[in-house]
C-alpha cells in the first residue's frame, strides 16, 4: 500500500508538468468532484451526459438543471419580457 505522503508527492510531480490548460481542466475537475460529493450523484462520464470538452460549456450544462428549476435562481427570469430600454 502506497502511503499518503508518497501519494501526494507523486501527484505533485506529475501536476508541475501539467500546462496552463490541463491546470485549468484539473481544477475544475476539483470542483465537480467536491460538487457531486456534496450532492451525492451517481458517476457518470462527459459522454453519458453529453457534457462538452470546453470547460465552460461543461461547467454550464452541469449547472443547467438548478438553473431552471431553482427557484432562487430563476427568480428573474419573470424580468425576461421587460423592455429594458423602453422610454417611459
Amino acid at each position: 500500500m502506497v502511503s499518503t505522503q508518497t501519494l501526494k508527492q507523486q501527484l505533485w510531480q506529475e501536476i508541475e508538468q501539467f500546462s496552463w490548460q490541463q491546470l485549468w481542466e484539473l481544477l475544475n475537475f476539483i470542483y465537480y468532484l467536491k460538487f457531486k460529493t456534496t450532492h451525492q450523484l451517481s458517476f457518470v462520464t462527459e459522454q453519458t451526459i453529453g457534457l462538452s470538452s470546453d470547460p465552460l460549456a461543461r461547467a454550464a450544462q452541469v449547472m443547467l438543471a438548478d438553473y431552471t428549476t431553482d427557484q432562487e435562481l430563476t427568480a428573474f427570469t419573470a424580468l425576461d419580457s421587460e423592455d429594458f430600454y423602453a422610454v417611459e
